[in-house]
């Protein structure tokens, strides 16, 4: 796959590992030591995805982060990364708080990163479009076709299914097996009332993944990809929301 990186990284070792990897990948990558220099670089450059540590002298990722929030349109459909040695439920929480959407745990699997960068370019590069159909056929049968009572049910959807998701990837991050496995089936059954087809068959393979060790390394990207198509839908719900109304 091919794409352009900027990765911030202060050890010169994990610098050099990582850079190697990378352009065993397919990946044109830039390194910087720290958060000023990101920064920077994306006044110069365009990147298709930028991996942050989460702490750097000078400015550390969360700082960075936050300022690269502030100049989006220096950095356009690029995706962010971030790496981090710490997960403390303070770290999940300043993660969520600044709106990190993907994160991984350092040292990194290889084969979690690979599947990470290659899932998020296919969305960068928008290769792919992961447009989830939805239908409230069966939530107007469950409710007796009670309209206000449907849309309390799609409102609480648009607001927890999204907080749900970012649990997913921190119950990963910290390999809580046994959370992960019993918000997947409270996440499966939120799809299944707006019959959510593709994330309905994402979670039951990311709930086939937990059952095997070896496999659970394969989960982020599904939980990734899950991601995007119940983005793509809560857009759709919200629309269709604001035209019935009009």
């Amino acid at each position: 796959m091919e794409g352009k990186i900027l990765l911030a990284e202060d050890n010169t070792i994990t610098q050099k590992f990582m850079k190697a990897m990378l352009n065993q990948w397919g990946y044109e990558v830039v390194l910087v030591g720290d958060g000023r220099q990101v920064l920077e670089e994306i006044e110069r450059n365009q990147f298709d995805i930028l991996i942050l540590d989460y702490q750097m002298p000078e400015m550390d990722g969360l700082e960075t982060f936050k300022k690269i929030n502030k100049k989006k349109t220096l950095i356009g459909n690029a995706e962010v990364i971030f790496l981090t040695g710490e997960t403390s439920p303070t770290v999940i929480s300043n993660l969520k708080e600044t709106g990190v959407g993907y994160f991984l745990r350092k040292p990194v699997n290889l084969q979690v990163l690979f599947s990470i960068l290659d899932q998020l370019m296919i969305k960068v590069k928008k290769k792919e479009k992961r447009q989830s159909n939805f239908s409230t056929a069966y939530l107007n049968d469950i409710t007796c076709s009670n309209s206000e009572l449907m849309q309390e049910v799609i409102d609480i959807f648009i607001k927890e299914v999204p907080d749900s998701i970012f649990q997913l990837k921190s119950h990963f991050l910290l390999e809580d097996w046994d959370s992960l496995i019993k918000l997947s089936h409270k996440v499966k059954a939120n799809f299944s009332y707006l019959e959510l087809y593709e994330p309905l068959m994402l979670m039951e393979e990311v709930e086939v993944k937990l059952e095997n060790e070896k496999d659970r390394r394969e989960i982020l990207p599904l939980i990734v990809v899950m991601e995007e198509y119940v983005k793509n839908a809560i857009v759709k719900l919200n629309n269709q929301k604001i035209n019935n109304k009009g």
